[in-house]
């Protein structure tokens, strides 16, 4: 995958940075994500991603998902494994140093999210149309078992958009 051409214009401290970084530090959410990551192999990005667009009025296309997902899957999880890995061996300085590295490749893979973004239009949210948005983008990532899952997906959407808090 060659992002070359993409790097020179990324924006790492961006609006959506700044709102997962929020979002996350609300009581309970860091929790709830990791342990949506770890239980339904979901990616905490995306999840995001999906809150902040819906948030911001923009509408969710499953095509914005094409790119930073291949470099999830390329980048990240190779760091996320390896930062696992290191935790177990003793090794802190090397543990902390991949540790930085992976969450850089996060901020990374967002900033390619909110460059595919830019593009889309924007619509005046309010709490009834967020909630829609949210869940119908939700309803395009989610594996079955979770988006029939009302409780665990209104939890789910109430982490993501401090409008539905």
């Amino acid at each position: 995958m060659d992002h070359g051409a993409h790097n020179a214009t990324l924006c790492l401290d961006n609006p959506f940075w700044r709102y997962s970084l929020k979002q996350y530090a609300v009581t309970g959410c860091s929790e709830f994500l990791l342990a949506a990551q770890d239980d339904h192999s979901l990616d905490i990005n995306v999840l995001l991603f999906l809150g902040w667009l819906a948030d911001t009025g923009k509408t969710f296309s499953p095509a914005l998902l094409e790119e930073p997902m291949a470099f999830t899957t390329q980048v990240i999880e190779p760091l996320r494994l390896s930062r696992r890995t290191m935790k177990t061996q003793g090794n802190d300085a090397l543990y902390q140093h991949i540790k930085a590295s992976e969450l850089l490749a996060e901020q990374h893979m967002q900033a390619l999210l909110y460059g595919k973004s830019r593009a889309l239009e924007t619509l005046e949210p309010d709490a009834t149309s967020i909630r829609k948005s949210l869940s119908t983008s939700l309803n395009e990532y989610l594996p079955s078992t979770l988006k029939h899952n009302q409780d665990w997906k209104a939890l789910l959407m109430r982490y993501l958009s401090p409008r539905l808090g």
